[in-house]
């Protein structure tokens, strides 16, 4: 399974990131992007009936959005020169 997703911001400039995910054994697979070189290994949660060795799709949901707020912050931190 492939996704792309495409984001355009104000200024009309698109960008373009390719992701795929590959389910492996059971309930546990991995993530690859063409621009990385390293590939994430993920399973669903022990509270679903999988393992918990490997990330969850929830664990990462909540990342993305500390990264996001990190992000954020240290751009504003950034242009008020803090």
């Amino acid at each position: 399974m492939q996704n792309v997703h495409s984001i355009q911001d104000r200024s009309k400039k698109q960008f373009v990131f390719e992701v795929e995910l590959n389910w492996w054994v059971k309930k546990r697979g991995f993530l690859s992007a063409s621009s990385v070189n390293n590939t994430l290994h993920v399973a669903t949660p022990q509270e679903f009936g999988g393992e918990d060795r490997e990330w969850s799709p929830e664990q990462l949901f909540f990342v993305f959005y500390q990264q996001l707020f990190y992000e954020h912050l240290s751009f504003l931190c950034e242009k008020i020169e803090f």
